[in-house]
């Protein structure tokens, strides 16, 4: 059956009206699926999240310089060899003001957890990656809390 052709006009944006609708409802969902959180101490969790996108926070403990001077990395871990690593392309890192005054900051990195060397990694290709947060606000103890008054 041969239809008329403003039938087939009017077939062809029903169905990429459709087309829109259920993709549109699709990328809805995965905007609003979170990404996890993970402690950058809690090697278990980070091990069982390689190849997921996700945010890792903790307190830096150290900034390095790749060999030639490539790339710049966020350190974690008691040592750099462990623990968790944020690692800047050299297209990136320059966009910070001054990577070290990261040290002993609480910095949260976004992205898909990878492994090097044995250790968890985030490539960081976009300054929007890294944040840093404020300072946990610590429990005062009742000493402390009667000293204050």
């Amino acid at each position: 059956m041969k239809l008329p052709q403003s039938s087939f006009l009017i077939t062809l944006i029903v169905l990429a009206a459709a087309s829109f609708a259920t993709s549109s409802v699709f990328a809805e969902q995965k905007l609003k699926a979170k990404t996890p959180v993970i402690k950058a101490s809690n090697a278990k969790a980070l091990k069982a999240n390689i190849g997921n996108k996700v945010s890792v926070e903790g307190k830096v403990t150290s900034v390095a310089k790749g060999p030639k001077d490539k790339m710049r990395f966020l350190n974690f871990g008691k040592s750099e060899k462990t623990g968790f690593t944020a690692a800047l392309v050299p297209a990136v890192y320059p966009k910070f003001e001054n990577l070290d005054r990261m040290v002993n900051e609480r910095v949260r990195v976004t992205g898909k957890l990878e492994t090097y060397k044995k250790k968890s990694v985030i490539k960081v290709t976009r300054p929007a990656q890294v944040k840093i947060l404020p300072p946990k606000k610590t429990k005062k103890t009742k000493k402390e809390e009667k000293t204050a008054e």
